[in-house]
């Protein structure tokens, strides 16, 4: 009885080995299979990671080129706007060279026209007047200090200021800028330079005013178109917020040409100023 139990218990033991060695060979191969499971998906992973970075580096260089392109027909459109802008001034150039001469034509025409107007005057007198009888002494040549001479600066200057009446600013400022240079000297340039002072006036363009009314006061000193180049020279420096030059100027109408119309506008004025 002994004997048998024995044996029962090493066959026991023996079933029970064996079932552990099937054990652990099913560890080692289930084992052996999650290595090569994740060895496969490390695999797929570091394929799917090399395909994106592919991807990755191929949109990078589409993105590359697309920003070239971008790049190219941007300079391409400043280029283009380039040309335009030149094209547009050369035009402007043109009209303005086209605009300045048919305005000089005008102003000649309108001198022509007065001087026409002027010579009909004259021949309208001449026909109304009575003939010498045979009894009167033979006419004696006219004059020539007595006689009505035309001149041209006085033509221009005329032309000019009916341009102005007319509204035409920019022709009559044209005319006015003529006079001054080809008559420096004239007796009408300060009124000339003070209508040029008035447009330039009238534009904003006050430091160009000014220009013109102090050219009055150092060409033209004793001219009676002193005290209004003073006064609107005065004016224009108060628009300027300088009231140091302002007062200099004003004060100058009051002091020097207290009887002057302007002068009791130009003490008003200087109120203006603390």
């Amino acid at each position: 009885m002994v004997g048998i139990g024995l044996l029962t218990v090493v066959s026991a033991a023996c079933a029970t080995s064996q079932e552990v060695a099937e054990v652990r060979n099913e560890v080692r191969v289930m084992s052996a299979r999650q290595d090569s499971a994740f060895r496969a998906l490390m695999r797929a992973v570091a394929y799917g990671n090399e395909a994106a970075l592919d991807s990755v580096r191929a949109l990078a260089g589409e993105l590359f080129d697309f920003r070239g392109e971008v790049n190219q027909r941007l300079q391409s459109i400043q280029e283009q706007q380039l040309r335009v802008g030149e094209l547009v001034g050369q035009s402007q150039r043109s009209l303005q060279d086209l605009q300045s001469d048919v305005n000089a034509q005008q102003l000649a025409l309108e001198r022509q026209q007065e001087a026409a107007r002027a010579a009909a005057e004259a021949d309208s007198a001449a026909e109304g007047s009575e003939p010498a009888g045979a009894d009167d002494p033979p006419a004696e040549d006219p004059n020539p200090a007595d006689a009505e001479i035309n001149d041209p600066a006085e033509d221009l200057y005329r032309a000019a200021s009916n341009t102005l009446d007319r509204g035409n600013f920019g022709t009559a400022r044209r005319g006015f800028q003529q006079f001054v240079v080809e008559h420096p000297n004239h007796e009408l340039t300060p009124l000339a330079y003070l209508h040029l002072g008035e447009l330039a006036s009238n534009e904003d363009l006050l430091d160009e005013a000014l220009d013109h009314y102090l050219r009055i006061l150092e060409l033209f000193p004793a001219s009676e178109a002193v005290p209004d180049a003073l006064y609107r020279a005065g004016v224009l420096y108060i628009e300027l917020e300088d009231c140091e030059q302002a007062t200099q100027y004003l004060s100058r109408v009051v002091n020097s040409y207290g009887e002057h119309m302007l002068a009791s506008r130009a003490q008003d004025r200087l109120l203006e100023c603390p």
